[in-house]
């Protein structure tokens, strides 16, 4: 706003001294209108010197104003742990404690010895419901000595709760746990992008597959045996 006034005032000026020039020739003006031209040419030089002031003044403001907000950007994403690196192929699984749909408590550490397959998913995801009877049949033919299966829910994202998963589960007959993904804590450490994404753990307890998108039942098979 200040610049476009600056910029009128300006040509104002430039007009002005034009016009004084063919209206006020040196040889021809008259002392008093010599005076009056000086004055008014003095008040615009004042104005003009006043609003510069101005606008250098206000682009300064704003320049302090956005190094200040940007200062206070968060440095990482929210919902993230600074410095917190999501574990990938090839990566050994820390402690990873989570609450199950009919609210136990589950350490996928406690697993090792077994291959784990984690499906990270939500209720209301077409790609998701498509996906789990095959992990409904996975599971029903896979020996539970050897491979443990769990759905993990993207729950920060359910807009009815529990009630929606446990609608989910029933409907599709779900026979393995669901865990809840309340506060991102999985989703940060095995740095999901997408749902569905699936992820196997070697019986050693390392990551041995990282999966974006829905599976077959061959593709689990496949890659439970290792």
């Amino acid at each position: 706003m200040l610049n476009r006034m600056f910029i009128g005032v300006c040509f104002a000026a430039v007009l002005f001294c034009v016009i004084k020039v063919l209206v006020f020739p040196n040889d021809g003006t008259l002392p008093s209108q010599k005076s009056q031209v000086h004055e008014i040419d003095t008040e615009v030089h004042k104005e003009v010197a006043s609003l510069d002031k101005k606008v250098k003044s206000n682009a300064q403001s704003v320049s302090h104003s956005q190094d200040e907000a940007s200062q206070k950007q968060p440095a990482f994403a929210s919902g993230e742990q600074a410095g917190a690196v999501a574990l990938t192929v090839g990566d050994s699984v820390p402690s990873v404690d989570m609450e199950s749909l009919d609210g136990q408590h589950i350490d996928l550490s406690d697993y090792k010895g077994k291959t784990v397959v984690l499906n990270y998913f939500g209720s209301w995801c077409a790609p998701c419901k498509a996906e789990t009877p095959h992990l409904v049949d996975f599971y029903n033919q896979t020996p539970h000595s050897d491979v443990v299966m769990f759905q993990v829910d993207a729950f920060y994202y359910e807009m009815d709760g529990k009630k929606g998963i446990e609608a989910f589960a029933n409907h599709y007959h779900v026979p393995f746990t669901i865990l809840l993904d309340k506060n991102k804590q999985f989703k940060s450490q095995f740095g999901v992008s997408m749902i569905p994404t699936t992820i196997v753990i070697n019986k050693q307890g390392i990551v041995d597959q990282i999966h974006i998108g829905p599976v077959s039942v061959n593709w689990l098979k496949k890659h439970s045996k290792r």
